[in-house]
């Protein structure tokens, strides 16, 4: 066989094997996932149908991205390959991570297991206890229907175990190691030819993807106490309607333009029932809003919106503002 179409093979099997070990920690998953979120953002989901995903790239804290990108460096610094595979991995799978196209189609929604977390509510729902927890059922999610033939949506867990990062980033970089110096086999013609393939997509998707599904779900083991969870949207990026995909839209924030689209709260119902809409289970408003005005206002929502079997109740956290 030539040997870039079996690297190429070799690369699509590695990277098969490595998704299938990234199993969450937690073997009781949670029935529902909160998302903690702004008012403009609960009447958006509620009364618009809509949830945003955000570019990857431009999550709230950019330290997540430097957090797995150092994972991912260290181990190639510290493996000690030889010299091809080394400028290979840096050239194809490091340095263009968070540029190529491949990784530009991720956008993200965070969730957290838990519904009232004072560390979330100074965080993610507008920093004052003024917020709320939506509360979505999680295999909803899981089949949300807006899906493309490249692409789609999950629900994924966030790794916080540091040994088990390490574990998933040195089997995936091994793989690659290995299978570069194969099919290269000291031919500078079969390492241009590699190269060029990969950083245009002909080749190796399946590990850029896995790489860049690294940089997102592995954070730091100090927010362990989050339990995230995140819907990925995987989308072309698109310029206006009848492209074939969800819109990027752009919203400003801090100085930074930043791209997002908006997901239909669908989901795929039993063959007979078509698409049907994901709506709240819960709802948990923030510690210092007024329980008395907001009851009134929520309940008089979700009657107008027809959802009136969505229950709420106000945040326990002890929230000093």
């Amino acid at each position: 066989m030539d040997p870039i179409a079996a690297f190429d093979e070799e690369v699509a099997a590695l990277s098969k094997s490595v998704e299938g070990e990234m199993l969450p920690a937690d073997t009781d998953p949670p029935d529902l996932l909160y998302h903690y979120t702004s008012i403009d953002g609960l009447l958006g989901m509620v009364k618009d149908k809509m949830i945003y995903a955000t570019d990857f790239r431009l999550v709230n804290d950019s330290s997540e991205l430097a957090y797995a990108q150092g994972l991912i460096q260290d181990h190639i610094e510290k493996a000690h390959y030889p010299a091809v595979a080394e400028q290979l991995l840096n050239a194809c799978f490091v340095a263009g991570l968070l540029v190529t196209t491949a990784v530009s189609m991720h956008y993200l929604t965070c969730f957290c297991a838990e519904g009232d977390l004072l560390s979330m509510w100074r965080g993610y729902a507008g920093g004052r206890g003024m917020g709320y927890a939506l509360g979505f059922r999680r295999e909803e999610l899981a089949n949300m229907a807006y899906c493309l033939p490249k692409g789609g949506q999950t629900v994924l867990p966030v790794e916080y175990r540091r040994e088990r990062q390490n574990e998933l980033v040195a089997k995936l970089l091994d793989g690659l190691a290995s299978a570069l110096l194969a099919a290269t086999a000291g031919s500078c013609v079969n390492a241009r030819a590699i190269c060029d393939r990969i950083m245009t997509h002909e080749m190796a998707r399946d590990a850029h993807q896995l790489l860049a599904r690294m940089m997102y779900t592995f954070k730091n083991p100090v927010f362990k106490e989050e339990r995230e969870w995140r819907l990925v949207v995987r989308s072309h990026l698109a310029f206006g309607p009848g492209s074939g995909s969800l819109i990027n839209e752009f919203r400003a924030d801090k100085g930074r333009l930043v791209p997002y689209v908006k997901v239909p709260l669908e989901c795929l119902g039993d063959d007979s029932e078509g698409l049907r809409s994901i709506v709240p289970q819960e709802i948990v408003y923030g510690p210092t809003l007024d329980p008395i005005v907001t009851d009134h206002a929520l309940r008089a929502l979700l009657i107008q919106e027809g959802l009136s079997g969505c229950t709420f109740r106000k945040s326990e956290a002890p929230f000093r503002a």
